[in-house]
């Protein structure tokens, strides 16, 4: 390098600020000064690189070294959260559990997760650049977005320490909850300027953090404990006076109290939610109620007005945002429920259609989800070809996004089984039973609830095939699993009993048939 060249890389790079020179404008001068007539693209390009490399030291030299720091150690940081070590924890965690998929599972989450750590590196990269490096943005806007990608870095420590302590229930939530994490490129400088976290106090990314945490663990399946995180950051929002952290954790408690089945309090979580978040013109929280409350007021306790009412609500809401496409997707999804709920199928093959085509990942979960309710339409309107095609492409996303033991796999299996059963095809029907029997048997064990509407299946195939002592037997162990868990005034155990009450008709036992049906 030339010497006039070097000299002002070394001025421009002096630990003594004093040395340095006095803004970038005088830099530049002395890089033009420094330049010689002959070869001037490879100055050109020379000068360019030596700009931006120095450029960057030079000013995060003269920022505040808080700022500096929280840029210059975001490796250090990822690398303290996710690196080998803990990626080993998970594998022995996961195999610890016992479970029949847990082998598979530790790879995924592996996979989800590493990738997930570097969508955070490259994000904290770009937003420390756009200050120090484009100059295009102030320092408190950078603030903010690091104090966003903060929330993303507790997300994954959590997720971490949750996978790395697996019990059977978190194993089986594990690799959905980790293709859940929110994703880091969602700091955006435009959605900082639209939040409260520019300027925030640390009582409030306190309370964000602890949210975070909150959304994690509702993932992983640990209900509960969500709940008791959620209310507590409620509690915490309250003493900040900050509008728009209640309305979050409101949100977050709701989802919590949603996915634990405490469908009231959920219900009375998400309204508020929305009601809170429409005096503070929070969107985003207003979207996410409103989605969820067309599940959690129209599908599940079946009020259809007031469930096509929040679909309206959630609609324009959404539209409003530009159609976030996680949201969009739950929206049809959910959309999709309602109309199932009430037999309206020709409009919940539609909505469902819209979920698969607008997800962004092809073989996730949620895809291999919805295709299976779309074989549950299909299923419905007696269409059982088009179901088997869809069930079949359910079982197939489904064991390469979960492995092909999981437990999620059971239903569509199961359901397959029923249009085998429908189309005439006994054997086929009943090595799908018996694999989807053997799937839940594995994950939860032989006395386990969940295992009745699999076993239906089974006693079903015997009884067409004429064997009433096997199918009697099947339904005795439904009874019994059911009653055990459910009680014996459940509607499961209701229906086995009626099916037992058949099976005794049809084998002349008109003596246990009629104490059957008394017991219906």
């Amino acid at each position: 390098m030339p010497q006039r060249l070097t000299r002002v890389l070394v001025r421009g790079l002096a630990a003594d600020a004093g040395q340095r020179f006095a803004s970038m404008e005088e830099l530049a001068r002395a890089l033009e000064r420094a330049r010689t007539p002959r070869r001037t693209g490879l100055w050109a390009g020379l000068v360019g690189a030596v700009v931006v490399a120095i450029g960057y030291g030079y000013f995060v030299a003269n920022q505040p070294e808080a700022h500096a720091a929280r840029c210059l150690d975001g490796e250090q940081r990822i690398a303290g959260v996710w690196n080998a070590g803990r990626a080993a924890a998970i594998e022995r965690s996961m195999v610890a559990t016992g479970l029949a998929y847990a082998r598979t599972t530790g790879p995924l989450v592996q996979a989800q997760l590493g990738r997930y750590a570097q969508a955070w590196r490259e994000a904290h990269a770009t937003v420390c650049n756009a200050t120090y490096v484009d100059q295009t943005q102030p320092r408190p806007l950078l603030d903010a977005r690091l104090d966003c990608l903060d929330e993303h870095l507790t997300d994954l420590r959590t997720a971490v320490g949750i996978f790395a302590d697996a019990d059977a229930g978190v194993a089986e939530y594990a690799v959905q909850a980790a293709s859940d994490l929110r994703p880091p490129n969602r700091c955006t400088a435009a959605a900082m300027r639209e939040s409260a976290m520019i300027g925030s106090e640390a009582a409030v990314r306190e309370v964000s953090e602890e949210l975070s945490r909150v959304r994690v663990e509702n993932d992983a399946g640990r209900h509960s404990r969500a709940r008791e995180l959620a209310g507590a950051a409620l509690a915490q929002a309250d003493a900040a006076g900050d509008a728009s952290l209640r309305a979050e954790a409101l949100l977050q408690l709701g989802f919590a109290e949603l996915a634990d089945e405490a469908l009231s309090a959920a219900v009375t979580s998400l309204i508020a939610a929305y009601e809170l978040a429409d005096e503070a013109g929070l969107d985003g929280v207003r979207a996410a109620a409103a989605t969820r409350l067309i599940r959690a007021v129209g599908v599940l306790p079946s009020h259809d007005a007031e469930g096509m009412m929040w679909s309206r609500i959630a609609h324009a809401v959404i539209r409003r945002l530009g159609s976030p496409p996680e949201l969009v997707v739950e929206f049809h999804a959910n959309l999709a429920g309602l109309h199932f709920r009430f037999a309206r199928y020709v409009e919940a093959l539609a909505e469902l259609d819209r979920a698969v085509a607008l997800d962004s990942d092809a073989t996730s979960y949620r895809v291999a989800a919805y295709r299976a309710d779309l074989g549950d339409v299909h299923l419905r309107r007696r269409h059982e070809a088009l179901a088997q095609i869809e069930y079949e492409a359910a079982i197939e996303q489904g064991a390469i996004s979960l492995g092909p033991e999981h437990p999620a796999l059971a239903r569509p299996i199961s359901y397959r089984g029923w249009t085998q059963l429908k189309q005439g095809r006994l054997a086929a029907a009943e090595m799908d039973f018996r694999r989807s029997v053997s799937i839940v048997e594995a994950a939860f064990g032989p006395e386990d609830a969940r295992l009745a509407s699999h076993l239906n299946g089974l006693a079903t195939v015997d009884l067409y095939e004429g064997d009433y002592a096997a199918a009697g037997k099947i339904y005795e162990r439904i009874r019994r699993l059911v009653a055990r868990s459910k009680g014996p005034d459940h509607l499961d155990y209701i229906r086995a009993s009626t099916n037992l009450a058949e099976v005794e008709l049809r084998s002349g036992d008109l003596a246990r048939r009629s104490s059957s049906a008394i017991r219906c």
